[in-house]
């Protein structure tokens, strides 16, 4: 019999996973998931297991003691990246793992980036180039636009967003404007608006010819006539006046007629300057010259 004693070496024991992170993510959204190692000589020898992350997208971190991994995927994050995780020990004992993290992609509704102009002018044209912006252009989302509500003067380009159009009298007052913007996989967003269209006034328009001669001691008589298209929706009215007459010559301010009678003592030719104004003093003038024929 012999007897001696025999001393049995401690092997250490690299962790072995026991649990790991899922494989999806999604975009915008908090990503958690859990990698769990077990350590057979953590009772008897007190090995301590922790974590880390040797090959990882920007995104994602993980906690080195409870191996909780976590981060939020963005649309620069696609598509599908490799994760590996290590778990290790105090003493040197090293697992590692490498999964595929797959991100699911979440489409985003465009935002409007303009503003509108809320005044348009009567006979001008109305530009206004409508915005939205849509980060999912990176993946080749394409916005159309239109108008859903909008005066019948005004037209909205569906590829570049603008609208435009050239309001008339008629269309002058406020008016309710709704356009809507898509990105074709089901996000929109909206706009709304009330444009005004100002009036904006017009001189009045001669319509007759003035007689340019007359007999001495004759009547002269020009009936001047005159209009204005912004009698019947905005009642001008249209008015009649010469900055400098003869004096044998008078003009009626309401109807437009010039009359006199000249004599000997006027016998030259004779310059008028007639004008027709309106409400708002818009003035349109015509000149001519009265060539007075003597009598012996």
């Amino acid at each position: 019999t012999q007897n001696y004693p025999l001393s049995v070496s401690h092997t250490n024991h690299a962790p072995l996973f026991a649990i790991f992170p899922d494989t999806t993510a999604i975009e915008d959204s908090l990503y958690t998931s859990r990698a769990y190692a077990s350590d057979q000589d953590s009772s008897l020898f007190s090995d301590v297991v922790q974590y880390r992350l040797p090959q990882k997208p920007s995104w994602v971190s993980i906690d080195s003691t409870t191996g909780l991994l976590f981060g939020i995927p963005r649309i620069n994050n696609l598509p599908d990246t490799i994760v590996a995780v290590e778990a290790y020990d105090n003493v040197g004992g090293t697992t590692r793992k490498s999964y595929r993290l797959s991100i699911q992609h979440v489409n985003h509704a465009p935002t409007i980036a303009s503003t509108p102009f809320l005044i348009a002018k009567e006979d001008s044209q109305y530009v206004y180039r409508a915005v939205a912006l849509d980060v999912d252009t990176l993946l080749g989302d394409v916005i159309r636009y239109r108008l859903v509500a909008a005066p019948v003067w005004l037209t909205i380009d569906s590829t570049s967003g603008t609208l435009r159009g050239t309001p008339r009298a008629i269309n002058v007052g406020e008016s309710f404007v709704f356009l809507r913007a898509d990105d074709g996989n089901g996000g929109i967003v909206e706009q709304t608006y009330n444009l005004t269209v100002d009036h904006t006034n017009h001189s009045p328009i001669i319509t007759s010819a003035p007689l340019l001669s007359v007999v001495e001691d004759q009547t002269y008589l020009y009936q001047a006539t005159a209009t204005d298209q912004d009698s019947v929706l905005f009642s001008d009215r249209v008015l009649f006046r010469t900055p400098l007459l003869p004096a044998w010559l008078s003009v009626d301010s309401i109807s437009g007629t010039l009359t006199g009678t000249p004599r000997i003592q006027n016998l030259k030719d004779t310059s008028i300057t007639l004008e027709v104004y309106d409400t708002y003093q818009s003035v349109t003038s015509q000149s001519f010259s009265i060539h007075i024929t003597h009598v012996n």
